[in-house]
Parts: C-alpha cells; sequence; structure tokens
C-alpha cells in the first residue's frame, strides 16, 4: 500500500484538523472527546510516511497542508451536489498541474 502523507512539519493533531477544516466549511464539526475505558491503548499520535512514494516514483508533498485541505474540501462539497466525478477530479488535476509545475492544461 501507498500513503501520500504531508511533510512531517506539517502534521497536526486530530483537534487542529477539525478546527482548519471549520474555517472553510459551511457545516461546522463539532469534536466530541469520549473517555476510553478499553484496556486497548490508542497512540496519541498517529503519522503517515510517504517514504515509499518518494523512493519509488519520487513524489513528495507539492501543497502545503491548507491548501491541501482546501482541495479534499472543495472535491467534497462539489461532488456532494454533483454526479460529475470525474469531471471535477480532472478539473482538480489540471489545476494542480498548472499550479505546481506551470503546465498548461493537460487534456
Amino acid at each position: 500500500s501507498w500513503n501520500f502523507a504531508p511533510k512531517n512539519r506539517n502534521c497536526i493533531s486530530v483537534k487542529n484538523l477539525v478546527l482548519k477544516i471549520n474555517k472553510f466549511s459551511f457545516n461546522k464539526m463539532k469534536l466530541i472527546f469520549k473517555k476510553n475505558n478499553s484496556k486497548l491503548k490508542e497512540t496519541k499520535y498517529l503519522k503517515l510516511s510517504y517514504f515509499k512514494a518518494k523512493k519509488t516514483i519520487n513524489w513528495t508533498p507539492k501543497y502545503d497542508l491548507n491548501q491541501t485541505l482546501k482541495k479534499i474540501w472543495e472535491w467534497h462539497e462539489s461532488t456532494s451536489n454533483s454526479k460529475k466525478y470525474l469531471q471535477i477530479t480532472k478539473e482538480q488535476i489540471n489545476e494542480y498541474f498548472k499550479d505546481v509545475y506551470e503546465i498548461e492544461r493537460l487534456n
């Protein structure tokens, strides 16, 4: 499996992730912390590594965390109100290449 994760400096807690998403979302999320009475231990910090993607295809993150979250949320909002998943996805891919690599629209 592959992870396409942020750089270490962009890793944040779930609480901060929710707060960031709430800045540009119309539907505000509420975070509820429940006491865990289970004997199972959960890690307090979970981090994905993009090492395999970097090593295999020389991939590194191009958008910072705020840009990434905004694009994910835009995609979610657009596809929630429309069945045009493929069109919206292609538009975002083209926008990504134009923003990051200064390449004109790909067809």
